[in-house]
């Protein structure tokens, strides 16, 4: 061994003296936090498996709104984990109360951000629904005017047999701006 592994290693003496002549050597860190840390997202998304197959009938599938939130729940928790761990390796002196306290903190944080990106999906739906219904009404709009003009050229008080499905087709979003 090298007088510098000798010194990088002197505090772990038991590993001077069995290594006489140096070696690779790696330290064991602390595992705890990252398996409790990893636990925790792991008992967090069983559980939500479990609650939506048992209530839902579709583990990961089922209706639209529930698939987002899951997808949301799971995403926001493997950030969590992530961080955390990233976090852990960069304080490695970080007491069990700052550990604890980061759980909680990142829980709170997991819990925030889900409920952000899930009002931020309903306000896209329901910006895309409201823009839906303005088309819609703006087609029913231009079809009864159609509908109205197609009477008024042709001199009928009714529209005759199979006219109707021919003038109330669906108009594409790009012929109402015409």
């Amino acid at each position: 061994s090298t007088e510098e592994w000798r010194k990088k290693y002197e505090e772990y003496p038991k590993l001077v003296g069995a290594y006489p002549d140096g070696g690779f050597v790696v330290l064991a860190g602390d595992l705890s936090f990252s398996v409790v840390t990893f636990s925790i997202c792991c008992v967090i998304a069983i559980g939500v498996i479990y609650y939506r197959g048992k209530n839902l009938g579709a583990e990961l599938g089922g209706p639209k709104a529930m698939k987002i939130n899951t997808a949301i729940l799971f995403v926001c928790l493997w950030v969590f984990y992530v961080s955390l761990a990233s976090w852990k390796t960069f304080e490695p002196d970080a007491t069990a109360e700052r550990m604890v306290l980061a759980i909680f903190v990142g829980l709170t944080i997991v819990v925030a951000s889900m409920l952000l990106v899930n009002m931020g999906v309903r306000c896209v739906n329901h910006i895309n629904i409201a823009h839906y219904e303005r088309l819609k009404d703006a087609t029913t709009s231009a079809l009864l005017e159609q509908s109205s003009k197609y009477k008024a050229d042709h001199g009928f008080s009714e529209l005759p047999q199979g006219v109707p499905e021919l003038v109330l087709k669906p108009v594409a979003a790009g012929d109402l701006a015409e």
